[in-house]
């Protein structure tokens, strides 16, 4: 995981990803930019370019893939060293593929940002999103009257079910629709 987003200016950070070993200085008034130099990359951070996100979804349903792409991200001046997916949640993906899967394991809003590290060693970051992530979770429902193969009727007050209904994502209320196969 990088922590690019959350140090305090002056702190050091270490990165290694992709044959990259760099050490982040952070500064108050810019980007995190390299203590020390990669391997073939050239002083004086003359890098620039835009970091641009691009989200299959904005409001995903837990627990199913999302697509994150980088593809129209540029840099001038030097190239992509890796890209750095954080997907607001606690996980980061570094890779130096442009696009990133991602599924939410639970429900809420999350902040989501791409950090290209470039070759010049400096940081470039787009504009922060919200996703929020719906129930994807099914409530179990179980019938305990009538039991199954058993022969109803009608009532007076129609036909009645008995049973149990509980949700993991804390829905307090459950509705089921029956279907009648033969009267």
């Amino acid at each position: 995981m990088y922590g690019f987003h959350a140090a305090r200016p002056g702190s050091t950070l270490a990165a290694a990803a992709c044959g990259l070993v760099a050490a982040l200085a952070v500064t108050s008034g810019g980007p995190a930019r390299a203590a020390s130099r990669a391997a073939g990359s050239r002083d004086g951070g003359a890098c620039q370019g835009t970091a641009q996100l691009a989200i299959s979804t904005r409001h995903p349903v837990q627990l199913r893939a999302v697509s994150f792409k980088a593809g129209s991200s540029h840099v001038v001046g030097g190239s992509v060293v890796f890209y750095d997916f954080s997907y607001g949640d606690g996980t980061d993906d570094a890779t130096a593929q442009p696009t990133a899967v991602h599924a939410y394991q639970r429900t809420g809003t999350f902040l989501v940002r791409l950090n290209i590290v470039t070759s010049c060693n400096t940081v470039i970051s787009s504009p922060a999103y919200h996703v929020i992530v719906r129930d994807g979770l099914a409530p179990t429902v179980a019938v305990t009257y009538p039991k199954p193969n058993q022969t109803v009727h009608f009532g007076t007050l129609g036909l009645q079910l008995r049973g149990t209904a509980s949700d993991p994502s804390g829905v307090g209320h459950v509705d089921i629709a029956i279907q009648i196969l033969s009267v």
